[in-house]
């Protein structure tokens, strides 16, 4: 197919105008004038989108895609202040509600031209979301324990999520790893066992 715009801008190369982008199985095989790539693929399909750009998506290496739905309502305070809330808020929140949230931050993301992220869950939420949408990206479990007794267990149930995670999507477009919650929310070890495991 042939998706043809005013402007091509391939970030590599100076923008094309009246430009096309040739894609095959969902791979970009071509790039140039629209006149010139019509003329050499005369059987292709063409999809012209007129006054547009057509440029690579954007990455966004932090998101959070499931906490979208608190955007509005936890307001611009103190770190302190605002985390509370935010744990408080999350407390009352069930499986449908982080879907939800991260369908929402997902669509965010794509109407805003990104289409690949860095996304950190505890729910897994965000794995399901990225799959449903085609988005690409890593997905870290987040896993944290303040107290050591109980950072073996937290690492051991992170480690379970990720594996039924993997299972679950396109490892092509996907992955999956793990990282350390913040540091106020671990215990030293935490962040040795983490590293391990990555």
């Amino acid at each position: 197919m042939l998706l043809c715009a005013q402007y091509v801008l391939p970030i590599t190369s100076e923008p094309i105008h009246n430009g096309a982008v040739l894609v095959r199985d969902g791979a970009i095989r071509d790039v140039g004038d629209a006149a010139m790539l019509k003329l050499r693929y005369p059987d292709e399909e063409v999809s012209d989108f007129g006054q547009a750009a057509i440029l690579p998506g954007f990455v966004d290496l932090h998101t959070h895609l499931e906490n979208a739905v608190m955007r509005g309502i936890v307001h611009d305070v103190p770190y302190a202040t605002w985390i509370m809330t935010m744990r408080e808020l999350s407390a009352k929140m069930d499986v449908a509600d982080w879907y939800d949230s991260a369908i929402l931050g997902g669509l965010e993301s794509l109407s805003s031209g990104i289409t690949t992220v860095a996304d950190i869950t505890t729910s897994g939420a965000s794995c399901t979301a990225m799959q449903k949408l085609g988005m690409r990206g890593v997905v870290y479990r987040e896993v944290g324990a303040m107290d050591k007794r109980r950072v073996d267990y937290a690492m051991r149930i992170a480690e379970n999520d990720i594996m039924h995670w993997r299972e679950e999507v396109d490892g092509d477009r996907i992955t999956i790893g793990v990282a350390p919650a913040a540091m106020y929310a671990c215990h030293p070890s935490m962040f040795s066992k983490v590293s391990e495991f990555a």
